[in-house]
């Protein structure tokens, strides 16, 4: 995953942007995950009815992203409730 801060990605050299680069808050992400999965609703392959569920894991996970101990080389926090 993304490193969650600038401090992080500098840390491991990791040329790509950081998540709070990449997105300004939680709600950001959310509305981009809301936009995607409108997409995905619009060519069929996804219920409109699963969107909110879809956003709520993906707002736990941007969490767990964000909170997790760069140091940490395990994937455990990407596994949610």
């Amino acid at each position: 995953p993304f490193a969650a801060n600038e401090a992080s990605r500098r840390a491991t050299a990791d040329p790509r942007p950081s998540l709070e680069t990449r997105y300004a808050s939680r709600a950001e992400y959310e509305s981009g995950i809301e936009a995607a999965a409108a997409a995905l609703v619009d060519q069929d392959f996804l219920l409109a009815e699963d969107v909110p569920e879809i956003t709520v894991r993906a707002g736990a996970f941007y969490e767990r992203v964000l909170a997790h101990e760069t140091g940490d080389l395990s994937c455990a926090y990407t596994v949610g409730d």
